[in-house]
């Protein structure tokens, strides 16, 4: 029975405390979170930052009232947290769940492999922003002591916190990769270009010359945002369908965003009129043909079906299906595309049409001739990247090498054999080593070896498809 109050209306419950995260925060970011908030990384990374923040701000405002003096330890610490500690934890989010065989036991839950790998993903970016809100205070302090750009700093603060999410996205995405040569052979580049940056950033702040400034344009911040956004969807997306069952397909979806954003990127790179704007479809040729072609084909009939329903869908099976035999018809496309590009406008590119097409024979080569030898060699691995990124990484690592006597003329009797390695190939064309009708010769070398790689890629997948079609047989005989 409620007891009636003054105006006669029963007097309500109190409102309990909020003592748990809510229930519309998804089960895995609830999860990683009370794990990630118990570890001794981030406690101790969050009290040795506020320490010596506060250690800084004492003694800088102790000698003059001018913030800029402190500025540099103030955004070193923080970048180094947000763009170091906080990211590189992501190495280890979905190996440790591989390695310790839980993955099964998570699946049970019935969330998928997006949304497992999204989850460890929002968790670790969820701790940076709160380590980011944590500092604020020093960034108050220090406008009321003048000598501080609010708007350059807090334009500076958003694109560190974008950066962080972008390297955890990268950090989650080569957990699932159990090799550590490849994830240091991605990692350490990831450093020095972060320490790059940190130099410059620090160098703004304080008012340094040679520090990057961040009003670089509409044009730019256009497509960089974009450009961010979609590396970190297309990260995770990689990691999903590593982990997830075969019977669920991840990739046709991230192969149609992919072509859309490389069309989009070849269009504003000739728009531009600019050499420099290439690297952008190159980047996304390199990152997209990587993911195509290390992936096993799925075993599984209903991954297919979607693709069988009918004559104008069965086409489209060649280029989205998972696995490397589509992947193989997919980057021919892309190549295609930037062929075609390279032929209507050749002005970007260079004087004549020969850089252009030397540069897509080379960039498809260098990325169909591992597939053709991991085929070859090891086409039964359970983690085909692994093999995939170690042969790619032998092969440049020759070609660097012999790229050096060849272009000092050392070796000059067996140079053009050198030719058969793609990237060599690649770096005679990119640094007119050579005189240009030898470069068509080049490009021969070029054609022979996406000629013969796609001939071990179409054999290999004869085989494949007989082993499935028996299989199925197999699995109808009572």
């Amino acid at each position: 029975m409620n007891n009636p109050i003054g105006n006669g209306r029963p007097m309500s419950a109190p409102i309990p405390p909020l003592v748990d995260f809510s229930d519309s925060i998804g089960p895995m970011v609830v999860k990683e979170l009370r794990q990630g908030l118990r570890t001794r990384a981030f406690t101790w990374a969050f009290l040795f930052i506020q320490a010596l923040l506060l250690l800084f701000m004492l003694s800088g405002f102790s000698e003059t009232n001018d913030s800029r003096n402190t500025a540099g330890s103030f955004w070193l610490l923080l970048e180094l947290a947000l763009l170091i500690v906080m990211p590189f934890r992501g190495l280890n989010a979905l190996h440790t769940e591989v390695r310790l065989n839980t993955m099964e036991l998570i699946s049970l839950t019935r969330m998928s492999a997006w949304r497992i790998t999204v989850g460890k993903w929002l968790a670790l970016v969820s701790q940076s922003v709160l380590l980011a809100i944590a500092v604020m205070p020093y960034i108050v302090l220090r406008y009321f002591f003048g000598g501080m750009n609010v708007i350059e700093e807090l334009v500076l603060l958003f694109v560190v916190i974008g950066l962080s999410a972008l390297l955890t996205a990268l950090m989650v995405g080569l957990s699932v990769v159990s090799n550590f040569l490849i994830r240091c052979f991605f990692t350490v580049p990831v450093v020095i270009s972060i320490f790059s940056f940190m130099g410059g950033s620090i160098a703004l702040v304080t008012g340094g010359s040679g520090g990057p400034r961040f009003n670089l344009g509409g044009w730019v911040w256009l497509w960089a945002i974009p450009t961010a956004i979609f590396l970190g969807y297309y990260l995770l997306g990689m990691a999903a369908s590593r982990i997830a069952s075969q019977a669920v397909n991840y990739v046709t979806i991230r192969r149609v965003a992919g072509f859309i954003v490389f069309v989009v990127s070849v269009v504003l790179a000739h728009l531009q009129s600019t050499p420099g704007y290439l690297f952008l479809p190159f980047f996304f040729f390199t990152l997209l043909g990587l993911d195509a072609l290390s992936e096993h084909p799925a075993t599984v009939q209903s991954v297919y079906l979607p693709f069988r329903r009918s004559a104008l869908t069965r086409p489209l099976e060649y280029l989205l299906a998972p696995g490397w035999f589509s992947g193989t018809y997919f980057v021919l496309l892309l190549a295609a595309i930037l062929g075609i590009a390279g032929v209507v406008l050749p002005d970007v590119w260079s004087d004549s049409g020969t850089e252009s097409m030397g540069l897509v024979l080379g960039f498809t080569a260098s990325a169909l001739l591992p597939l053709a030898i991991m085929l070859l060699s090891r086409p039964g691995h359970p983690q085909p990247i692994v093999s995939y990124c170690l042969i790619t990484i032998f092969m440049g690592s020759v070609s660097a090498v012999i790229f050096r006597f060849v272009e000092d003329g050392d070796i000059a009797p067996i140079a053009w054999l050198a030719m058969i390695l793609p990237p060599v190939a690649t770096f005679v064309t990119i640094n007119h080593s050579v005189e240009p009708r030898d470069m068509l010769t080049a490009q021969g070398f070029l054609v022979v070896t996406i000629l013969l790689s796609v001939a071990v890629v179409i054999r290999k997948w004869g085989k494949v498809r007989t082993a499935m079609e028996q299989a199925q047989r197999e699995d109808l005989v009572p």
